[in-house]
């Protein structure tokens, strides 16, 4: 699959803008914030599923993490 068809907002459905709708707004949060801190409890040497969760909308190819020759990198 070609990842700029993914990365192009005119090519997504419907249903595909409706799921970023959520990951956009907390994207927003991040961008806008001066510190983020982050607390949460280790389970079995993880984080746990709604850190994950969180994660996981704010991390996203194009809008906050780009991949360069070297990997990725930060926005």
């Amino acid at each position: 699959m070609d990842a700029r068809r993914l990365l192009d907002p005119a090519s997504h459905s419907d249903s595909q803008k409706q799921a970023l709708a959520t990951s956009e707004t907390l994207v927003e949060e991040v961008l806008a914030a001066d510190t983020i801190v982050i607390g949460a409890p280790m389970y079995n040497f993880a984080i746990s599923a709604p850190l994950k969760g969180w994660i996981d909308q704010v991390v996203r190819l194009g809008r906050t993490v780009l991949f360069g020759s070297k990997g990725p990198r930060a926005y």
